[in-house]
């Protein structure tokens, strides 16, 4: 796994490549978009207390990225940037939603009261974090016992946490949510 020195370097040289097309057709380039799958201080444009992504803890992501192009650049968790996609095209008029992706790690979103929330330190949907601690508590790849993600990866395949459930879209499960009634 390469650092954020060497991973910028190649974003940077894909993103040259886009940004050329991109002018060509269209004339002008209007910013960046990274979404690391970590938590993220939107702010300030950092990865903060990351669990998959070493090396990247409080690196200028924005920085590096500013230095070669002359567009802003933003830098938000790739969970919270599926969350704002799925309110904004799929059930635009919901005013509190929680999005959950669950693939390589597990995360979350929250929507409340039309807007993301993100919490304090950025970590708010961190949910494959949470720890459940038992005496067999297995280790997580962040370096703590009983996580969720942890749990659901035992062995070498992941495993469902929960028995298969059928298939909803957001606008079904934000329906319901609405009505009072969490079962479409």
């Amino acid at each position: 796994m390469h650092g954020p020195d060497v991973t910028l370097k190649q974003i940077g040289e894909a993103f040259a490549a886009l940004a050329a097309g991109v002018e060509k057709t269209h004339g002008f380039l209007l910013g960046i978009g990274l979404s690391p799958p970590t938590p993220v201080d939107f702010k300030r444009g950092c990865v903060v207390g990351p669990s998959v992504l070493p090396g990247w803890d409080e690196f200028d992501i924005i920085g590096r990225l500013n230095a070669g192009f002359s567009v802003p650049v933003y830098v938000e968790n790739d969970v919270n940037l599926m969350t704002i996609c799925e309110h904004k095209r799929r059930v635009p008029t919901v005013e509190d939603m929680f999005f959950v992706k669950v693939g390589t790690g597990i995360g979350s979103g929250m929507i409340a009261g039309g807007r993301l929330f993100r919490g304090a330190q950025g970590a708010a949907g961190d949910i494959g974090d949470i720890q459940f601690l038992s005496d067999d508590a297995p280790l997580c790849r962040c370096g703590k016992f009983g996580c969720v993600e942890a749990r659901r990866r035992l062995g070498d395949r992941p495993r469902p946490l929960l028995p298969r459930l059928p298939r909803r879209n957001s606008a079904m499960c934000s329906t319901s949510s609405n009505s009072g009634n969490p079962r479409p």
